[in-house]
């Protein structure tokens, strides 16, 4: 729900799933009651050039993110949700980008702590 998406899957999952499904890596969280943090993938079926093309354009998107790069991710975010809607992932990207991109005195960590279950 946090991400505006409709089938989230860990990579432990991802990797067990086979090549009939295509993925685009969202995250690394924390969730509650787990220690170790996870990285989450969203998942389709199928094999659809423009979900291909939305998920490079957001894998951009996230490493501009986890590298500090808070104003070019936030322009990354915002081509890819001009171009395909909807695009829950990409709105919450743009929103934290713009949150540390407007605030310097926030840490910024590349594990993003979930607010609940």
């Amino acid at each position: 729900k946090y991400f505006r998406t409709h089938l989230l899957i860990t990579g432990q999952t991802r990797e067990q799933l086979g090549s009939a499904f295509q993925a685009r890596r969202i995250r690394k969280v924390r969730v509650v009651n787990i220690d170790a943090p996870l990285d989450l993938y969203e998942v389709w079926l199928g094999d659809d050039p423009a979900r291909r093309l939305a998920a490079e354009t957001y894998e951009s998107a996230l490493l501009q993110l986890e590298e500090g790069a808070f104003r070019e991710a936030s322009r990354t975010a915002a081509d890819l949700i001009r171009q395909f809607e909807p695009e829950g992932p990409a709105l919450v990207l743009a929103a934290q980008a713009l949150q540390f991109a407007t605030n310097p005195d926030l840490v910024f960590t590349s594990e993003w702590t979930l607010p609940g279950k």
